[in-house]
């Protein structure tokens, strides 16, 4: 007899959870607090997620290409700040650690003029600057909690909130280049032109976040990165430094986990 009754109470769970008229969390006296109505759980473990984020990307300009541009141009620090698209593809390996790839893409293109002369017609000798950045790195992703609870074996539900750490490493593809109207300063004559310095260049970055919760499979994901990286420069820029490629991204968008 007892072994029915227990048959008939597992058949009666199984049912229950499968039309969405039992909810696991408040069953089990989950760590989260959710409303009864909601359909907060999912039949299975997570294994990978893709994220979608957008944001802004802060330029490190500490080099001497950026230097002359904002000594030479009328360009400030602050124009080579860009919009900035992040893609994340996560497996998991632990509970609570991914791997990831990741995919970043930034582009700046800044109009400026010669800030001490003119042409001979007193019209501003004009010029382009563009800083396009595609950083490839592979990750490590720890969580600082779990990021949910399993109830039974038909049933997992996410944690409301679960914030992240990670870093690692890859390979960067920069472009630098400036297109027009230009002074040499030898003669003080005005000639066009095209610079371009681009390539490929190791990067390191690390990050740190928050997944917060909408449904059982879909997140708002937050989050700040810092990349490092520099390059040297093409022969169109004979004598200057290593360009100065890092950056700080504040990105905000949406993971899917499944």
């Amino acid at each position: 007899m007892s072994k029915f009754i227990s048959r008939v109470a597992g058949g009666a769970l199984f049912l229950a959870l499968a039309l969405g008229l039992f909810n696991p969390v408040h069953a089990a006296g989950s760590v989260e607090k959710d409303s009864p109505d909601k359909a907060d759980f999912l039949f299975g473990v997570p294994k990978a997620s893709f994220a979608a984020r957008g944001g802004w990307s802060v330029a490190g300009t500490n080099s001497e290409i950026f230097e002359l541009v904002q000594d030479e141009l009328t360009v400030e620090t602050g124009d080579f700040n860009a919009p900035i698209l992040i893609l994340d593809l996560t497996y998991k390996i632990r509970p609570q650690i991914d791997a990831m790839f990741r995919f970043g893409y930034s582009r700046v293109s800044v109009d400026s003029e010669s800030r001490d002369y003119v042409d001979q017609d007193d019209n501003p000798i004009l010029q382009t600057t563009e800083l396009k950045k595609i950083p490839l790195t592979g990750n490590v992703k720890f969580y600082l909690l779990s990021r949910g609870r399993e109830i039974s074996r038909f049933a997992y539900v996410p944690r409301s909130f679960a914030p992240y750490v990670g870093g690692g490493g890859g390979l960067l593809w920069y472009r630098f280049r400036q297109v027009g109207d230009f002074v040499d300063f030898e003669d003080l004559s005005i000639f066009s032109d095209a610079f371009t310095s681009d390539g490929w260049t190791p990067t390191l970055n690390v990050f740190g976040g928050i997944d917060i919760k909408l449904t059982p499979r879909l997140f708002l994901a937050v989050e700040a990165s810092y990349y490092w990286a520099k390059s040297d420069m093409g022969a169109d820029f004979v004598d200057f430094d290593p360009i100065d490629l890092a950056g700080l991204a504040m990105t905000v968008g949406l993971q899917i986990v499944f």
